[in-house]
């Protein structure tokens, strides 16, 4: 497996994982989780008008279209990466 694809596959679970549902069901996650790689992929959404900044109780979020969020679903999921589920205490 090539290095640069484990990658990718690692840093598109780890935003996965830090998105929550917000309003209407849209996909987004706090700014103040995100590492410097993947705030700079938000800027570059929110750029393309694929994401927008919100804020709600004195937090800011990226909210995410749906469109892309699907893509990075799809994109670990067509790779057969496996897509486990953390245990909630």
């Amino acid at each position: 497996m090539d290095i640069r694809f484990l990658r990718y596959q690692i840093f598109t679970r780890d935003l996965l994982r830090k998105l929550t549902p917000g309003p209407r069901g849209m996909a987004r996650v706090e700014v103040s989780a995100l590492t410097p790689g993947e705030q700079q992929l938000c800027l570059l959404l929110a750029a393309k008008k694929l994401a927008v900044v919100a804020e709600e109780d004195g937090r800011k979020y990226y909210m995410l279209e749906q469109g892309i969020h699907e893509h990075l679903l799809e994109s670990l999921a067509s790779q057969e990466f496996p897509l486990r589920a953390a245990s909630v205490t």
